[in-house]
């Protein structure tokens, strides 16, 4: 009888949307330094540049992200940041913590047909455990997942432990994710399968060549997902 397979899923932007309110605390951010006398090309060049650059310190997610919005309000403001300047930047920090969970379409569909055919189901996501244990209650997946693994970085060593944990070989282990930095290559590595969601907004920063070409399956839905795992031979399908 074959080992029960195992489905890691990554959750940003492969479960449900989340790039989406990046990109609208953004535009509200560079709305706010036009109104205060500031170029928006500008602006925009130096929250990337600053968001780019605490990455190696302050790990993945939305809080870190807003922080460096605030210093970057904080440089361009200069010491004394009028009040009302200020409420409008919490009110954009508010918006981008507590925004809505909206579950890609077949998220539901997928997960129930994975469950019936008894997989093993685990999302591993990056972030402050906080604010994606929030997101992860609020989604209403929970009965679907034994686990939801918060780390600071995705490596091939934690998702190989998530499967070793099981008992469960690698060859019968498949990460499924939009971002090629961070679910992809860690799954190469780690000599799981690689399933690769093609998202039009994945963050330029998780934009990577694939460690092995020939080993990604590449989808444009989660629709497409169990006649390839089908493929794999990890579903079997009536």
């Amino acid at each position: 009888m074959a080992t029960t397979p195992l489905a890691i899923f990554d959750a940003d932007d492969t479960l449900w949307e989340s790039a989406l309110f990046f990109e609208q605390a953004e535009a509200s951010f560079l709305e706010l330094a036009g109104r205060i006398g500031h170029s928006l090309e500008e602006v925009g060049q130096l929250v990337r540049s600053r968001d780019l650059a605490r990455l190696s310190v302050t790990g993945y997610g939305a809080v870190p992200y807003l922080d460096t919005l605030y210093h970057v309000l904080a440089e361009l403001s200069g010491p004394d940041v009028p009040a009302s300047v200020t409420a409008e930047m919490d009110a954009i920090s508010d918006a981008l913590l507590g925004h809505p969970v909206r579950l890609f379409p077949d998220v539901l569909p997928l997960l129930q047909l994975l469950r019936e055919s008894s997989f093993s189901m685990v999302i591993c996501t990056m972030g402050q455990p906080e604010h994606q244990h929030s997101k992860f209650d609020r989604s209403g997946l929970s009965a679907y997942f034994e686990e939801c693994v918060v780390v600071p970085l995705k490596t091939g060593e934690i998702l190989s432990s998530i499967a070793e944990d099981r008992a469960i070989p690698l060859s019968r282990a498949v990460m499924i994710g939009n971002s090629p930095r961070s679910d992809i290559n860690p799954a190469l590595d780690a000599g799981l399968h690689a399933v690769h969601i093609r998202r039009d907004r994945t963050w330029a920063a998780e934009h990577q060549q694939f460690l092995d070409p020939a080993r990604v399956h590449s989808v444009e839905a989660l629709a497409e997902i169990p006649p390839l795992l089908q493929r794999l031979g990890l579903l079997s399908l009536s």
